[in-house]
């Protein structure tokens, strides 16, 4: 892709890490590996040599961190119609097994991941009373505590990623809170039956809702009315099928001075311009009522000019000119109020 400038080099760097740099750690670990291995191909002790390689792999940790921003800009670059079919053609080759790059790219973590079940599976099968026994023990927890450490660093970075991608309307949104932020605890989409969508932020210690907006083909998070602290929030547990409606998102996560903040209602409206609201049926209901209440009116004026004009007799009326035409307007008036209602 250098060669045919379709990426400069800073991006298959930003992509790609430095992958190159951990072929002499596993082609390290395969020569001790062929050193201890017997020549009817058995291994009489491993323990020691896992506790030895184990900690070299926290070397990964920079390539894990960087995953989340290496997707985004290789999604990005997809865009572009030439690295698009380069990407192609890679795959319908047979070198490719039609895997696609990231699938490739992937593999560093998806392996890690499956030391510790290596690990389980070999002393499951290795005697309790075995020398090996104890340093496999330790083996299992250092592997443990190097996955532990990866996923500390690419959560911070995913933490980080996701701050940078915030937008602010205004300075007031602003929030230390957010700023220094090291553990995005879940986000995702929220959308209710209307189609109206926000993205929400839970780090450790500040709920931001967000709109999702792009620009220059980059993506970006629009912050939605203020922040809220977690000390202000109630998580409740909702049961497995058990849905709440009702309520709204302006409703929900209003940051008014209220004390509480609730969180399962996470499905209804939103809009810029709806007041916050407890129950959204209260407002339709007052609209009609006002409705009915105008009209009222509007019958009242009517049976007020009858009366002043004449009565109705034998679909004959006793009104002057003018009279008349303000009888019209308000007939023109009822129908348009029972059109609105």
């Amino acid at each position: 892709m250098l060669k045919l400038s379709i990426m400069s080099e800073e991006e298959l760097t930003h992509i790609f890490g430095d992958l190159d740099s951990y072929i002499p750690l596993h082609e390290e670990f395969l020569a001790k590996l062929g050193e201890a291995t017997r020549a009817d191909g058995t291994v009489g002790q491993i323990g020691h040599i896992l506790i030895n390689w184990l900690p070299r792999l926290n070397a990964y940790k920079e390539y894990c961190s960087n995953q989340l921003a290496a997707k985004a800009l290789l999604d990005q670059k997809k865009l572009d119609r030439r690295v698009q079919d380069f990407l192609q053609r890679c795959i319908e080759s047979p070198f490719s097994r039609k895997l696609d790059l990231w699938s490739f790219l992937d593999i560093p973590r998806s392996r890690l991941v499956k030391y510790p079940l290596l690990l389980k599976e070999i002393l499951r099968h290795t005697p309790k009373d075995h020398l090996d026994t104890k340093s496999l023990e330790e083996a299992l927890c250092l592997i443990q505590g190097v996955l532990a450490d990866i996923n500390l660093k690419k959560g911070e970075s995913e933490c980080q990623y996701y701050v940078d991608k915030l937008e602010y309307l205004d300075d007031k949104q602003r929030d230390l809170r957010i700023e220094s932020s090291k553990a995005l605890l879940c986000h995702g989409e929220l959308k209710n039956k209307n189609g109206h969508k926000l993205y929400l932020f839970l780090f450790q210690d500040v709920l931001v809702l967000t709109r999702p907006v792009t620009r220059n083909e980059r993506h970006y998070f629009q912050v939605y009315r203020q922040p809220i602290p977690v000390q202000e929030l109630v998580l409740e547990d909702l049961q497995d099928g058990d849905v709440r409606m009702g309520g709204s998102f302006r409703g929900a996560f209003s940051n008014s001075d209220k004390e509480q903040k609730d969180l399962p209602d996470l499905s209804e409206e939103c809009e810029e311009n709806q007041p916050p609201v407890t129950n959204v049926k209260d407002p339709r209901r007052s609209s009609t009522v006002s409705g009915i209440v105008e009209m009222d009116l509007e019958e009242n004026e009517l049976n007020s000019t009858l009366n002043a004009g004449g009565d109705i007799k034998d679909g004959k009326t006793q009104c002057s000119q003018k009279e008349m035409q303000k009888l019209d307007k308000a007939q023109q008036g009822l129908k348009r109020k029972e059109t609105l209602v």
